[in-house]
């Protein structure tokens, strides 16, 4: 069985949309993820595109003003709470707005390294073999 996935994008330049959903589109289909673009902004508001890629707009609701952080990377989160409401997915994926895939399926590989069972207490999220920032 398929996971549900949510993507989650926030950005303060609509201008990138087009570019993300070129670069991205063929991606978010083949998995049938859920799109949420998070408008920054005085008054943020999130884009969710269903599997159906039909758009609704949906802003904070008056008991979570004081919790959305505006105008930083933090807005993320009004994102991934209309992902919880509106499509409660088993996988939240974030992205910013100026990435792009390098010829592969990040979206896959991510959810190969989640199935990965190893007898370690800490391993690599990513298929490199190089230590991320923050290693513990």
């Amino acid at each position: 069985m398929k996971p549900k996935i949510a993507v989650v994008i926030p950005t303060i330049r609509p201008e990138r949309r087009e570019w993300m959903t070129n670069m991205w589109s063929k991606i978010w289909e083949a998995h049938d993820a859920s799109v949420i673009w998070v408008n920054d902004g005085p008054t943020p508001t999130a884009e969710v595109l269903v599997s159906s890629w039909d758009e609704i707009p949906w802003g904070i609701p008056i008991e979570l003003e004081e919790l959305v952080f505006n105008l930083n990377d933090g807005v993320r989160n009004l994102g991934f709470y209309w992902a919880k409401q509106l499509i409660d997915p088993d996988i939240y994926i974030t992205l910013d707005d100026d990435v792009r895939p390098m010829g592969n399926d990040p979206i896959q590989e991510h959810l190969d390294i989640l199935e990965k069972r190893v007898p370690t207490s800490w391993f690599s999220s990513t298929l490199y073999p190089h230590y991320m920032r923050g290693f513990p």
